[in-house]
């Protein structure tokens, strides 16, 4: 309950399906590193835990890229700002109505 509809509605179906769209998976990385402000690893493992499609290679690339660790990876200030992204993936808010009904 991050008080962010897409972040949560992401969290919901990850936890409900075991898989996320890679857009909310770049989202919600981000806000998890950037703004909660935890270890990325934290982060990887859980979604080891619950991601179907996990890939322990390809999560640890996606995962460092993400927080700025990579040679080639995005800065560290960049943060995928989850309500601007809200609008450009769930324009309708059909996604965090699915899987945040109470809203």
């Amino acid at each position: 309950r991050t008080g962010f509809p897409l972040v949560d509605a992401g969290m919901r179906e990850l936890w409900a399906t075991g898989w996320l769209h890679d857009r909310i998976r770049v989202v919600v990385s981000s806000f998890f590193v950037k703004v909660l402000q935890l270890p990325w690893r934290w982060g990887m493992k859980y979604f080891w835990d619950t991601l179907l499609d996990a890939d322990l290679e390809s999560d640890a690339l996606g995962w460092q890229y993400i927080t700025g660790t990579l040679p080639d990876s995005r800065e560290f200030d960049r943060i995928d700002n989850p309500q601007f992204e809200g609008y450009k993936f769930d324009p309708n808010g059909e996604y965090v109505r699915r899987w945040l009904p109470e809203l």
